[in-house]
């Protein structure tokens, strides 16, 4: 069975194309203006966008300073 199993790689939506998850997409704005907040717990219903959100996010800001997205960490809850 596990030899049907196909990795599927992540597309990276930009983040000022999602909508929805108001709180969340503000509580990342204000990461990204102050982060002595240190982080952001996400937390909705499963297919919200929450995962989505996140990695445009950490694409956004990694971009920003780097030039390249920081990784991005996900646990699992």
């Amino acid at each position: 069975m596990r030899d049907n199993v196909v990795k599927v790689s992540h597309t990276t939506l930009p983040f000022s194309a999602l909508v929805g998850l108001d709180t969340a997409r503000q509580a990342l704005l204000l990461l990204a203006v102050d982060p002595v907040l240190g982080g952001v717990v996400i937390a909705a219903g499963v297919g919200t966008g929450k995962s989505t959100l996140a990695r445009s996010f950490a694409r956004l800001s990694g971009a920003a300073i780097t030039g390249t997205p920081p990784p991005f960490v996900e646990l699992p809850v």
